[in-house]
Parts: C-alpha cells; sequence; structure tokens
C-alpha cells in the first residue's frame, strides 16, 4: 500500500545529498543469497562518482571468473537506488 507521506522522509534521504551525514548513516537490510549480499556490500565500497566493472567485483570477492554471476546480482538488487 502506498503511503507517500510516511515514505517521504526515507526518501528524501536517499535523494537528498546535503541530508546524508556520517553521524546519521541510513540504516538498510540486504535480504539475498550470500553472494548476492557480498556482491551489494562491495557495491557500498565504491567512492560517490566512481564506477568498477563486474570483473573487479569479481576479483575483490575472490571469485575472478564469476562476473556474469556478478552482474545478476547487481540486477537482483531491490534497492538499487540506495546501493
Amino acid at each position: 500500500r502506498e503511503d507517500t507521506a510516511a515514505t517521504a522522509p526515507y526518501a528524501a534521504r536517499i535523494f537528498e545529498t546535503g541530508k546524508w551525514t556520517p553521524e546519521q548513516p541510513l540504516r538498510i537490510v540486504f535480504i539475498g543469497s550470500d553472494f548476492e549480499i557480498r556482491v551489494w556490500e562491495t557495491l557500498l565500497r565504491i567512492p560517490l562518482g566512481r564506477a568498477t566493472t563486474y570483473s573487479d567485483i569479481a576479483s575483490r570477492l575472490g571469485k575472478p571468473t564469476a562476473a556474469r554471476a556478478v552482474g545478476t546480482a547487481v540486477r537482483r538488487n531491490p534497492i538499487s537506488f540506495v546501493v
């Protein structure tokens, strides 16, 4: 059920960069396979405004041949606007 008034403060924290502060991190819960969660956590470590490749993420996870699996995990990210 849509509740714009209830979700507006969360959307503001996500999309208004002036509200991003280290003192008040946005808390999120990942629900996925172990591999998906590891991929999403790796995505969070990419500095803002930077890019990387699926191959690089796979290598960081110790699975250098898993670039396609990384791409699938990225596609399955249900909160891609945050992660």
